[in-house]
């Protein structure tokens, strides 16, 4: 009877052990900073939260909706005064995009396609696969360590990567020390502050102060969507990644520092997520502004280019 208690135990244990929590169950919110240095001596400061608000359901599977709220300020490092250009915030709060976990797999949709976004399933000495915002092949788990996440342990991933000066984690279930969603890696990289389930802090340790207050939530719809321009700095040829909502058609607008128009263009695209190329290549190098303008003159998104 002992013997059978003991490997009833046992394989309660093992069976608690296998368990796969659900890693967006809590009410989890991702508190966020980045600071780009492309534009120097003007520097772009964005602080920001991910969070989850509803579910959606396409092809057959249920997805969380996520969200993105935070402030865009402008600090000049030059003799003043500050250029236009480098002056002034603005708040943003949006329909981010839509996720899904599948045991150890999170997939993020965009189109009509789901993108691998992590693969939690590793073990020492396995290079991690290329995702949608990791793009680098030569990314390496050299250890293993744990973090207590919500009543369950969570690993934690230490990487090693031979051209990447910055320390790189991958945290199961909330994704690398460098943020949720954003390029990994990064030379102007993002950091991951603090990750909250059900208002408390579990990330970077437990209870830590995290302020989410950022933008009010109470009406979490599309005002300010903003892009990504990749590479920044660029010799030329670029990818512009923005959520256009509900617009089919957008005006692309690119402008130098003393608000030049230079290119005008008008784009046909899908609602939702889009990824465009844009080629820059006759301009000379410096500072341009891109703007992503939809209906009723409403500004998608701006952003700053290096070209060198």
């Amino acid at each position: 009877m002992k013997k059978l208690l003991t490997l009833a135990l046992l394989i309660l244990a093992c069976s608690t052990q296998a368990q796969i929590p659900d890693y967006f169950a809590g009410n989890p919110e991702w508190r966020q900073e980045l600071t780009w240095g492309g534009a120097m001596p003007c520097l772009e400061i964005d602080n920001y939260v991910y969070y989850l608000n509803g579910d959606s359901v396409v092809d057959g599977y249920i997805y969380k909706k996520v969200y993105k709220r935070g402030e865009h300020d402008h600090s000049w490092m030059g003799d003043p005064p500050a250029p236009d250009y480098c002056t002034g915030s603005s708040f943003y709060n949006y329909f981010y995009g839509l996720v899904r976990q599948d045991s150890l797999k999170v997939y993020i949709r965009e189109g009509n396609n789901d993108y691998l976004l992590y693969d939690f399933d590793l073990s020492v000495g396995d290079t991690l696969p290329e995702t949608y915002f990791l793009m680098e092949n030569n990314v390496v788990v050299s250890s293993i360590d744990s973090i207590l996440v919500g009543g369950s342990y969570r690993k934690i991933f230490n990487l090693e990567n031979s051209i990447y000066p910055y320390p790189l984690d991958l945290i199961e279930g909330i994704g690398f020390n460098q943020g949720f969603l954003d390029e990994v890696p990064d030379w102007y990289p993002a950091q991951l502050l603090c990750f909250v389930l059900d208002d408390t802090t579990y990330y970077p340790s437990y209870g830590e102060p995290c302020d989410l207050m950022i933008v009010d939530i109470s009406n979490p719809e599309v005002q300010y969507p903003g892009l990504k321009i990749f590479p920044n700095p660029s010799a030329g040829n670029i990818s512009i990644k923005f959520n256009s909502g509900p617009n089919t058609m957008v005006n692309v607008k690119v402008s130098d520092i003393s608000g030049r128009n230079l290119r005008d263009e008008i784009w046909a695209i899908d609602q939702g997520m889009n990824v465009k190329s844009l080629d820059l290549g006759s301009f000379d190098k410096g500072v341009y502004f891109i703007s992503i303008i939809g209906k009723d003159n409403e500004t998608l998104g701006r952003q700053t280019i290096v070209l060198n």
